[in-house]
Order: structure tokens, then sequence, then C-alpha cells
């Protein structure tokens, strides 16, 4: 296995939370950062309902999706 810096446990702690489920929010609260910044960094590994995320935020999500 290849050596990583200390750093980048930061980033397996965040993938593998939101991959086992844990709400954005409480990761985020533990990380020290924002939920967007989890959402464009990680919305890899957050499941797909991201209604709660979303409401964090504040977005209009239908009013988002016929912009698109």
């Amino acid at each position: 296995m290849k050596p990583r810096k200390f750093y980048s446990t930061r980033h397996t702690c965040a993938s593998l939370l939101l991959t086992k489920g844990v709400p954005a929010k409480f990761v985020a609260e533990q990380l020290g950062t924002s939920l967007a910044m989890l959402q464009s960094n990680y919305g890899k590994f957050m499941s797909a309902d991201t209604s709660q995320l979303d409401a964090a935020l504040a977005l209009d999500v239908p009013t988002l999706r016929k912009a698109s």
C-alpha cells in the first residue's frame, strides 16, 4: 500500500462517512467545512436522496431542473 500524507485521512473520512449514509450536515460539522464544499467535492459518495442537503442549502431544485 502506498504511503499517504496525514491530511489525506480527512478525505478518506468524508468519503467513507458519506458512503455509509451519515448525514452530510454532521460530516460537514465534524470536518469543519460547508455543505456546499461537501456536495461539490464528495457528491459522488452521497446517496441519491440529496433533498436534505438541497433544503439546507436553500436550493430550489424544481427551478434548477427547469433551467437545465
